[in-house]
């Protein structure tokens, strides 16, 4: 069943039927070499994939749920609890399997060892559950400048109901955290608002903010405070902050892009339209040259006032939204980029002849064919989904008709 060679440094484990109660055939013995066996059983790395989170960096509440021995962490927003950075996809880095190694024919390259040792490096304590303080303390040791695991902790403590030791030890994160790390102190003074805005008092909370305006971004501090008392139903204290923000950050677009979509979430409608020609008298402007003949004309931000024509379609009047974009396009035929936006705003509305019709209009001008191809297969694309079988066969033939005269123009 089980023998050991000490010389030759050989187990040899019986894999039989008879040592296993639901098996009927028989299997053969096998050996393993115990050096091999050792280093096989330290290439096992078990991983649990995380979800990807790309939305601004908040916390929404303290209130952890334990799951078997550990409490869940805090949801923070803005970085992974599993210590990577997210990405977009045009700034993920290249890997390894994208080298020239893959443009090698299979048999040129270099074989490799059936149980090849694992080349990845990380940190074995994560993969353990931090359930006690001891455990905190040890992880902290090798990553003094985490600040998800100092988030870890402080929801840790707060679950005990030890708000104090929690507040001691985001004053510790923050003394910790070598300096240069100013992502990993942002976010533990956001979790250090969130800690105060939960339990304690306006005073302390002010506090805080007063020196999390000191020591990091204070637009960014701004834009956290006001959504965390936004998720919380602090509304009056939101609504002063933002006219704080609009006063001291008056040139941000994203300040008033922020104030409209709250306004247009709480119904107030009007005052979120006012806020547009409001906005582009404090804006800075800039120059855009035109011509060859260096004609500038100052222009408001485009983007700026794209985004407020979406917040029309997500929250309040399609229409009226339809009208901002009309007028951009109208200044700014040649933004395909905005184009692009506002067809995928139509789309979402869902209405057939508005769509096709926008899709003609921007096909209709000169472009080179990599973009047109770009929009040709977005149609394509809407009508095999939502469209019908006469929309398809159109779109091919005006595909047909478009590469045609792009041939003879050549």
């Amino acid at each position: 069943m089980l023998t050991v060679d000490r010389e030759k440094k050989r187990v040899s484990l019986g894999l039989k039927a008879s040592y296993f109660e639901d098996e009927n055939e028989e299997m053969p013995d096998v050996e393993v070499e115990a050096e091999d066996a050792v280093e096989e059983a330290g290439d096992v790395i078990e991983t649990d994939s995380e979800p990807d989170d790309d939305t601004p960096m908040q916390i929404d509440s303290f209130a952890a749920t334990p799951t078997e021995s550990q409490a869940a962490p805090l949801p923070v927003e803005g970085f992974s609890w599993t210590g990577e950075t997210v990405l977009d996809k045009e700034d993920q880095p290249r890997s390894d399997s994208d080298s020239e190694s893959d443009l090698e024919p299979d048999d040129e390259r270099p074989t490799k060892r059936k149980h090849k040792r694992s080349e990845i490096k990380f940190d074995k304590t994560l993969s353990l559950p931090l359930s006690s303080a001891l455990d905190f303390e040890r992880t902290l040791l090798s990553q003094p400048d985490s600040s998800m695991i100092w988030a870890q902790y402080m929801s840790h403590l707060l679950d005990q109901g030890e708000i104090d030791k929690s507040r001691s030890i985001a004053e510790r994160a923050l003394k910790t955290i070598n300096i240069r790390e100013e992502a990993e102190k942002a976010n533990i003074w956001v979790a250090y608002l969130n800690l105060e805005n939960a339990f304690g008092t306006d005073e302390t909370l002010d506090e805080v903010f007063r020196r999390a305006c000191e020591y990091a971004d204070k637009k960014k501090m701004h834009l956290y405070l006001v959504s965390i008392l936004i998720k919380s139903g602090k509304d009056d204290k939101a609504e002063e902050l933002f006219q704080t923000m609009l006063k001291k950050f008056s040139q941000s677009s994203k300040v008033w892009v922020n104030y409209a979509a709250y306004l247009l979430e709480h119904n107030r409608l009007e005052e979120a339209r006012d806020l547009l020609p409001r906005s582009l008298k404090i804006l800075p402007k800039r120059k855009c040259n035109l011509s060859r003949r260096c004609l500038h004309v100052l222009i408001a931000d485009v983007k700026t006032v794209s985004k407020f024509a979406q917040l029309q379609f997500k929250f309040s009047s399609p229409e009226h939204g339809r009208t901002i974009m009309t007028g951009l396009l109208a200044n700014y035929p040649r933004r395909f980029d905005l184009w692009s936006i506002f067809l995928d705003l139509e789309i979402k509305q869902g209405e057939p002849a508005v769509i096709r019709r926008l899709f003609q209009s921007v096909l209709a001008m000169k472009m080179s064919s990599k973009k047109a191809k770009f929009f040709f297969k977005k149609w394509s694309q809407w009508e095999q989904e939502s469209g019908d079988a006469a929309g398809i066969a159109e779109v091919k033939r005006l595909a047909k008709e478009y590469v045609e005269s792009w041939e003879r123009a050549e």
